[in-house]
């Protein structure tokens, strides 16, 4: 776990741009220190760190960085989120397209996905992540289409259609598994694995719920298929026992 080095480094590097008067490099710096305290869970510290960068984007006028921040800060908002946190990501969006930036759409095109779902409107959701699907494949971002096809998943399982949800969760197990397998050591894997035991979570678990034991022995196959003994670990200590069901998780904020 780096996080307390990285969050030292941030630091000296955001008093260095603040002494130097790079406004940009220090917002960057905040908004970095930022994600890094969401990932410890120090949600007070984060948001303050969010504000303090926003207020110097908005200083030099840079309202796509402006936008990036407002994004992550309604990611930290409990579901379901108000309808003015949704416009903002909607005008996020908007920003993006405008200035063709089309990587950053996407992300913001998940997170209002993410969002749609958690308001209860699983239609509105599977097309937003129909729509990251396509965009995937046009810009070669595997990031994305993991993302995609998990979010579809929940949607068909949200609907009722087993077989189409088992299907988009292996898409994205497929496309998580094959990411993952880019990084040059295991200890690389077992790190950027971390943030991302969802997909597998939401898997095991919608095949345990389903009251069949093929569908269970299918679930603990994907257990023994990760080749991660921290992966393996951390699953175990989520799920039930063999031959019993859990409950439906709630979708996972992004």
């Amino acid at each position: 776990n780096l996080l307390p080095e990285a969050i030292a480094a941030y630091d000296e590097a955001i008093a260095l741009f603040a002494q130097s008067g790079l406004i940009f490099e220090q917002a960057q710096a905040l908004l970095h220190k930022a994600l890094a305290q969401i990932k410890r869970r120090q949600i007070i510290a984060a948001v303050a760190l969010l504000d303090a960068a926003e207020a110097l984007f908005a200083q030099i006028g840079n309202q796509v960085w402006q936008a990036i921040v407002t994004l992550h800060r309604v990611g930290l908002q409990t579901r379901p989120v108000s309808a003015a946190a949704l416009a903002q990501v909607q005008a996020a969006i908007a920003l993006f397209n405008s200035r063709g930036l089309a990587l950053r759409e996407a992300e913001a095109l998940l997170l209002l996905a993410e969002l749609t779902l958690a308001a209860g409107d699983g239609l509105a959701a599977q097309g937003l992540w129909t729509t990251v699907q396509q965009m995937a494949g046009d810009l070669g971002v595997r990031q994305l289409l993991y993302q995609a096809q998990h979010g579809l998943a929940r949607c068909a399982e949200q609907a009722g259609h087993a077989d189409q949800a088992r299907t988009y969760y292996r898409a994205a197990l497929t496309s998580l598994n094959n990411l993952r397998g880019t990084l040059p050591t295991e200890t690389f894997r077992t790190a950027f694995l971390a943030d991302k035991l969802t997909v597998y979570e939401n898997y095991v678990r919608f095949c345990l719920v389903q009251g069949d034991p093929a569908w269970q022995q299918e679930a603990f196959q994907v257990i023994e298929a990760a080749k991660s003994r921290a992966l393996l670990d951390l699953l175990l200590g989520t799920l039930p026992a063999p031959g019993t069901a859990s409950a439906p998780a709630e979708a996972p904020a992004p």
